[in-house]
C-alpha cells in the first residue's frame, strides 16, 4: 500500500527565510546573502522523493497563494494536511484557501515538530496531499 502511495505524495514548503536552509549547508552563503537582501521566500517541493526549490517569491502572500495555486494544479486530492512552525495564524488562513478550492477533503492540521523546524526556521508553512487514484 506504501509503495503504490509514492508516486501520488505531494510536499509544498514555504520558508520565511534561506537563513536555517544555509546553516544547513543546502545552500550557499552567497545564495542566502542575495536571498536576504531580496527579502525572498523559498517555495519547496517534492520531486521523485527529493526536496527541491520550485519557486522564489518576495512577499509570503504571494508565496501562499502560489502554494495554492500549485495544489489545485495537483487535482483531485485524497488526503491534505495543513502544517506550521509558529504561524498559526498563516495556517488558519491556508486552510481555509485550500478548503475553498477542495470542499470535499477534510484537512489534517498540525505543527512542524524541532526536528524538521531546525532546517526550516520559524513561520514555515507547509502543505502535504496525496492525489486521488487515476
Amino acid at each position: 500500500a506504501t509503495e503504490e502511495r509514492v508516486d501520488r505524495l505531494g510536499l509544498l514548503a514555504l520558508l520565511d527565510t534561506m537563513r536555517y536552509i544555509q546553516m544547513g549547508g543546502r545552500i550557499s552563503k552567497i545564495q542566502y546573502l542575495l536571498g536576504s537582501m531580496l527579502d525572498v521566500k523559498p517555495l519547496l517541493g517534492l520531486d521523485h522523493g527529493e526536496i527541491k526549490p520550485i519557486d522564489r517569491t518576495r512577499t509570503r502572500t504571494k508565496a501562499i497563494a502560489g502554494m495554492v495555486r500549485r495544489l489545485d494544479e495537483a487535482g483531485p486530492l485524497e488526503y491534505l494536511a495543513v502544517v506550521h512552525g509558529s504561524a498559526p495564524e498563516d495556517a488558519d488562513n491556508l486552510t481555509a484557501q485550500v478548503q475553498a478550492s477542495h470542499p470535499d477533503v477534510h484537512i489534517e492540521r498540525g505543527e512542524i515538530g524541532p526536528v524538521l523546524g531546525t532546517h526550516t526556521g520559524p513561520r514555515a508553512l507547509g502543505l502535504m496531499y496525496l492525489k486521488s487514484k487515476p
